[in-house]
C-alpha cells in the first residue's frame, strides 16, 4: 500500500508540473516580428524627414524571409542634384538597397549596397554630386534575419 500512494502522488504531480511548464512557455516571446511596429517605424523616420532637408523622396520596402523582393519605387520628374541614396532599416538582420539614377543627358548611375538592420541611416555616396537627375529608381531585397521595413531616400547635397 506504500507503494501505491507514493506511485498516485507523482501521478498527480506530473500533470501539475507539464500545466505549469506549457503556461510558461506560452507566455515566452516567439522570435516573432510585429510589421505593424515595423511598418510605424518606417512612417515615423519618413514624417520625420519630410519633404525638405536634403530629401527628395522615399520608397519603403517590407521585406523578409517569405518576400525577399520589395520591388521598386520610381520618382519621376526630380530635375535636382542628388548628392547621396539614404537608407535606413528597421528590424532584425541585412538588406541590399539599389539605385539607378538617370540624368537628362540619358547617363544612368547604377549601385548597390547592403544596409544593416540597425535603425541608422546608412549612406551610398557618389563621389561627386550627380547634377540634372530626371528619375531615381529605388529598390530593396531582403539578404537575412526577420521582418524588415527598409527606407531608401534620395538626398541633395545640403
Amino acid at each position: 500500500m506504500i507503494g501505491y500512494g507514493r506511485f498516485m502522488r507523482h501521478r498527480t504531480l506530473l500533470p501539475l508540473v507539464l500545466a505549469a511548464v506549457l503556461g510558461f512557455t506560452a507566455c515566452a516571446p516567439t522570435g516573432e516580428v510585429d510589421t505593424a511596429v515595423l511598418s510605424e517605424q518606417a512612417d515615423d523616420y519618413i514624417a520625420g524627414i519630410g519633404s525638405g532637408g536634403g530629401h527628395l523622396g522615399s520608397g519603403t520596402f517590407s521585406l523578409g524571409p517569405q518576400n525577399t523582393d520589395g520591388g521598386s519605387v520610381t520618382l519621376g520628374e526630380i530635375d535636382a542634384e542628388v548628392s547621396a541614396i539614404r537608407a535606413i532599416c528597421f528590424g532584425e538582420g541585412k538588406a541590399s538597397v539599389g539605385f539607378e539614377l538617370r540624368t537628362e543627358d540619358s547617363t544612368t548611375i547604377a549601385n548597390t549596397f547592403d544596409v544593416p538592420c540597425d535603425s541608422a541611416q546608412h549612406d551610398a555616396t557618389l563621389g561627386d554630386v550627380v547634377s540634372f537627375v530626371t528619375d531615381a529608381k529605388l529598390h530593396a531585397t531582403w539578404l537575412s534575419g526577420t521582418e524588415q521595413s527598409v527606407v531608401v531616400s534620395v538626398v541633395t547635397p545640403e
